[in-house]
């Protein structure tokens, strides 16, 4: 049985992609956990589905590829989480008082209260 032997550039594609992959996961990491794991398993299929592609510039087109769709998903997390972080604020504004100019919030807190 003869054993495949690979170039110097299979082991620098290689380690691009896994580069690549954890990068994805690093981005991802921020999303919410039932978001974050359905964006997971959708990146995970993308690489093995080509994880057996072999010619050079197949795998060098997959990889600007994934740095391209790398680029839209940080961009996408960012701007939901970004989201988020909004929705969690406390509303401030003068409007948003109890009628003494003291925040809503601020009532709440254990040494304002008579």
């Amino acid at each position: 049985m003869h054993k495949k032997i690979h170039s110097l550039r299979f082991f620098i594609n290689r380690a691009a992609a896994l580069r690549q992959y954890r990068e994805f996961q690093r981005v991802t990491a921020k999303l919410p956990t039932s978001t974050r794991s359905d964006i997971r398993r959708q990146i995970r299929v993308e690489f093995e589905n080509c994880r057996f592609v072999e010619e050079e510039e197949q795998i060098q087109l997959l990889l600007r590829y994934g740095k391209e769709q790398l680029k839209y998903v940080s961009s996408l997390v960012d701007t939901a989480v970004s989201k988020q972080h909004q929705k969690r604020k406390v509303n401030r504004n003068p409007e948003h008082t109890n009628g003494q100019g003291v925040d809503a919030v601020k009532m709440s807190w254990p040494w304002n209260r008579t």
